[in-house]
């Protein structure tokens, strides 16, 4: 009888690279059940919270990415930088010592980076998942030597000489089992009306107001309850955007559009 494929999945960092890894893995355990799937993540990423609690084989690297403000703390942790990577090398040796994967799957981000170079120095299959249409570091630094590039949005190939894969973004199945109902519900919002869900902005909250306003002088007024998966709280935004829609009611800036 052959031996399970055993593959390594690696990214993390944001749920943006964490959650195509889990999604990819879900799948590769539904095609595959006897395969071996372990997650590779870093210690200050999300995954630290969310790979625990979804109770799959998994090792955290002491590793984080380069931090580019300039203030005390974050010299402060550059500083730290040389010894959390010379750490996370020797771990990622020794992990693919142990498990001896027949793939690595690198979803980006600082996680992902060394499985990925030492599964190339290994000349083990490596493949790459990138989910924007301007690839990340990690994705620009490896694509070349991985054994294949899937790329999310055609706009990414022109970044990347390597011919790639188009193949959209994995996406969990559990997305799909959802109760829209229930979900109004549990967040107060009226299933009578429009609702826009905004989510994904890696620039931060900044980003969500100024599509925000723009919504409203272009007629937002028809979608009044509107939402954010930014971590700071839907009942936050909500509010916010109350504020903010009152504000320029009383400056006479929106009108009702005609029936």
């Amino acid at each position: 009888m052959a031996s399970p494929m055993q593959i390594i999945i690696t990214g993390g960092g944001t749920g943006g690279h964490l959650f195509p890894a889990l999604a990819i893995g879900d799948e590769i355990m539904e095609r595959h059940p006897n395969a071996k799937v372990y997650y590779v993540g870093s210690t200050f990423g999300i995954e630290k919270d969310v790979l625990p609690v979804k109770n799959v084989a998994h090792s955290l690297l002491p590793i984080r990415g380069l931090q580019r403000s300039l203030n005390f703390s974050a010299m402060g942790k550059n500083l730290l930088l040389p010894g959390r990577l010379l750490s996370s090398i020797s771990k990622v040796k020794s992990l693919l010592n142990e498990i001896n994967p027949n793939l690595v799957i690198g979803t980006g981000g600082y996680a992902s980076a060394l499985p990925l170079r030492e599964g190339i120095r290994r000349g083990i299959p490596t493949l790459i998942q990138e989910q924007n249409s301007y690839p990340g570091v990690t994705t620009r630094w490896f694509a070349e030597k991985a054994n294949r590039v899937c790329i999310a949005f055609e706009e990414a190939q022109s970044f990347i000489k390597k011919k790639c894969v188009l193949a959209g973004n994995p996406v969990r199945k559990e997305i799909n089992m959802g109760d829209r109902l229930q979900g109004l519900s549990q967040y107060g919002f009226n299933d009578k009306k429009n609702t826009l869900f905004l989510f994904g902005m890696p620039g931060g909250w900044e980003w969500v107001l100024i599509i925000l306003l723009v919504l409203v002088f272009f007629g937002a007024k028809k979608i009044p309850e509107l939402a954010r998966g930014l971590g700071r709280g839907i009942r936050e935004f909500k509010d916010a955007t109350r504020e903010i829609k009152k504000d320029i009611d009383k400056a006479g800036e929106i009108e009702e559009e005609p029936k």
